[in-house]
Formats: C-alpha cells, sequence, structure tokens
C-alpha cells in the first residue's frame, strides 16, 4: 500500500508537465517574429551631359583665329564692319574710304598677314573678308588664322592638297596663280589662292568660288 501511495502522485505530475509541454508557444520569448519586408531598388538618377565650353577669341593672337565659312576672328561675313571693327585691336584700320570702299586692317605684328573686308551694296556689310600676304607669304606661316584643317598664309601648296584631298585648282586672279575652292555645300566657299612659289598666298571667304580680280574697281 505504501508503495502505491507514492506511485499515484508520480504520475500525476507527469501528465501534468506533459500536458503544459504541449500548450506552450513555439517561441520560448513570446516576442512575435517580425516578417522582412523588401527595400525597392533606387533608381539611378541620370546626369546631364555637360555643355563643351566655348574658349573666348583671344583678339590679340590672330594666329588662333580660326578661317571657316561665316567669317576669320571677330570678322564675320555678312556682318557690320563697323561693329565688328571696334574688336580688331591687333590691327590697325588703314582704310581709304575716299578713294575705296575696301576696309583694311593691316596687322600690328610683322608675323600676321592682314585681313580686308569688302563690302557690297550695303558700305557696311562685309560681302567678301580676305586673308592676306600681299605677295609675300612666306613670313606669314605661324602668324596666320588658319582653317580646322590647319591652311593659313604661306601654307604650302602640298599641304593645301593633303588637308582637302577632292579639292580642284583653276586659274587665280594673278597670272601663274591658281585658285582651289572647298564649299559647305550651302552656298558658302573658302577660296586659297596659290602664288608660282606653290605658296598659299591668300584666302577669301565669300558666297563665290573665286578670288577677286579687282577690290577696289
Amino acid at each position: 500500500m505504501k508503495n502505491r501511495s507514492i506511485l499515484a502522485p508520480t504520475l500525476g505530475a507527469i501528465a501534468v508537465l506533459i500536458a503544459c509541454t504541449a500548450c506552450a508557444p513555439d517561441d520560448p520569448s513570446g516576442t512575435p517574429t517580425a516578417t522582412p519586408t523588401e527595400t525597392p531598388a533606387a533608381t539611378p538618377s541620370s546626369t546631364p551631359s555637360a555643355t563643351p565650353t566655348v574658349e573666348p577669341l583671344d583678339l590679340d593672337e590672330p594666329a588662333s583665329w580660326t578661317i571657316d565659312f561665316s567669317g576669320v576672328g571677330p570678322l564675320t561675313l555678312g556682318g557690320s564692319i563697323s561693329a565688328e571693327r571696334v574688336d580688331m585691336t591687333a590691327f590697325s584700320d588703314d582704310s581709304q574710304p575716299e578713294a575705296c570702299a575696301l576696309v583694311v586692317f593691316s596687322a600690328l605684328a610683322e608675323d600676321v598677314p592682314d585681313i580686308w573686308a569688302q563690302p557690297g551694296t550695303d558700305p557696311d556689310i562685309s560681302d567678301v573678308l580676305v586673308v592676306t600676304g600681299n605677295g609675300e607669304p612666306a613670313p606669314f606661316v605661324l602668324g596666320s588664322p588658319t582653317t580646322a584643317t590647319g591652311i593659313g598664309i604661306g601654307a604650302t601648296e602640298g599641304e593645301l592638297l593633303e588637308a582637302y584631298p577632292e579639292i580642284a585648282s583653276k586659274p587665280g586672279p594673278n597670272p601663274e596663280s591658281l585658285t582651289y575652292s572647298v564649299t559647305d555645300g550651302a552656298g558658302g566657299y573658302i577660296n586659297f589662292a596659290v602664288d608660282p612659289s606653290k605658296l598659299v598666298e591668300s584666302i577669301a571667304i565669300s558666297d563665290q568660288s573665286v578670288i577677286p580680280y579687282e577690290y577696289c574697281g
């Protein structure tokens, strides 16, 4: 009898323990498990492309100027000569309006060629712009404005043909000289006069594929 009285409480305690274990929550700490949330991927921001910086024109260094279909340095084809004259600080104005309508800008530096502006029907609007070696192109090879391909006064005929392989020649404004012309396809021309020594003697920007024979006639 004594042995049964000890066994009965023991079995009862085991039964209670089993029942309580079945009722216990899965998470012993009692803290709810957090559900992970997805973080949306960041959308890359688009950075606008940088605008190319345009270098200001150096009025005191004509050798840095580019000859193109629109003009040379501060002088523009079809532009107002009186308005643009003030920027020709590296030149003196040696025009003689009482004798000739041609506007003559004489370079102050010995290695820079002169530049002429020939008006059209309007005496203030340039119709032709000419960079000229005045018959002696060799001294100006380093101080001359140049085209985008590097052709300026004093360049050789060979350099001209290398820069413009498709260019063709025709008789020039003076005996034994040749004229070569390139066009932008929209009525603009850059004309190169090559003298008998095979050097580029003058460069004319105009709406015609010729270099004038006369500027004051």
